[in-house]
């Protein structure tokens, strides 16, 4: 199944222990998953950097926009993964959340 004919992609969101499922599509603005995972764990949307794993890689790209995000998608279709795997880190605090 190619994810660019699914709906949504589900990025499984850990932050200290607790879990939060998030779907991505394309197109999807990158302001709404931000407010969604601030909104969550109450955190500061100016704090937070995102970074996308890229699958069957040890690489990752930091996501600044929606065209970032779209990129990741693709990438993940190409490669036939399933799930999204992204890490939220807050500027200045060492603290992460992992999406799985």
């Amino acid at each position: 199944m190619c994810l660019v004919d699914m709906d949504r992609i589900p990025a499984i969101c850990t932050y200290k222990g607790e879990a939060y499922v998030i779907h991505v599509h394309r197109d999807i603005k990158l302001d709404g998953i931000v407010m969604d995972i601030c909104s969550r764990w109450r955190l500061d949307a100016r704090k937070l950097e995102l970074k996308c794993m890229i699958p069957q890689s040890n690489s990752s790209m930091r996501i600044f926009s929606g065209d970032d995000m779209n990129r990741m998608i693709d990438m993940h279709s190409m490669l036939g993964s399933k799930l999204m795997s992204m890490e939220v880190s807050i500027q200045g605090v060492e603290e992460s959340m992992s999406f799985r």
